[in-house]
């Protein structure tokens, strides 16, 4: 599920550095201004990592799987569109600023928001590193290290190609979240919470138990209450 998960986050991150050569070669463009469409591009991919962290946070207690899910599928959603979008209007700087810097940039990132917690959730401590690189790190070097030759190939079939290519891994992602997400509510997958959500899950496991040891506190001081004022009475 980790790889699944994070090998379109990679393929896309990679392939956004391809774009810019890419870009350069189909428009006629120069390096200067590929480079300006690529920065533009990685300034909206900040944003939408920065947008996902923050909702994951606030909304859904630091709990990455519906925030990945959303961006899986937005990666999904608009790989096709942007390189139609490249392909058919070749040279348009707008067209190019719409469909790459703003459309794939913002997806990018919203795939990518949560992908290092989800996976790093998904092992108990004493695994965690050797899990994240199982799953993360290999994602990241075998498709995403990749996946500008992929694009490179692919391009020269259609130039929608690389598009349907990421879409693809988009797709895989998200289903690879909603499976895990069905597999933890049918209480086949364990998730471990981290920092402050792992005290939180803490406090809420020692509540009853805490709550047990006042209540018998609370007994045993009625209880001595009472046999001190019979004893009041007795004397009396």
């Amino acid at each position: 599920i980790g790889f699944s998960v994070s090998s379109a986050g990679g393929a896309a991150i990679y392939t956004s550095m391809w774009c810019g050569a890419h870009l350069a070669r189909q428009g006629g463009w120069d390096e200067a201004s590929a480079l300006g469409l690529s920065m533009l591009m990685y300034l909206m991919a900040g944003a939408g990592v920065y947008a996902g962290a923050v909702i994951c946070d606030n909304s859904f207690g630091s709990d990455p799987f519906i925030v990945q899910a959303v961006g899986s599928g937005l990666l999904a959603v608009v790989g096709v569109p942007v390189f139609w979008g490249l392909s058919a209007y070749r040279g348009s700087f707008l067209a190019a600023g719409m469909c790459l810097s703003v459309a794939f940039g913002l997806a990018q990132g919203a795939s990518f928001a949560q992908t290092y917690l989800f996976c790093v959730r998904l092992f108990h401590t004493r695994v965690r590193a050797l899990g994240f690189g199982l799953t993360y790190n290999l994602a990241m070097a075998y498709v995403g290290g990749t996946a500008a030759m992929v694009a490179e190939a692919l391009d020269s079939v259609s130039p929608i190609a690389p598009g349907a290519y990421v879409s693809a891994l988009g797709l895989v992602s998200l289903l690879a979240v909603l499976w895990g997400l069905r597999l933890r509510m049918a209480g086949r997958l364990q998730t471990y919470a981290m920092g402050d959500s792992a005290l939180k899950v803490k406090d809420a496991r020692m509540a009853p138990e805490k709550a047990s040891t006042e209540s018998a506190a609370r007994a045993q001081v009625e209880e001595k209450d009472k046999e001190e004022e019979a004893t009041v009475v007795a004397i009396v």
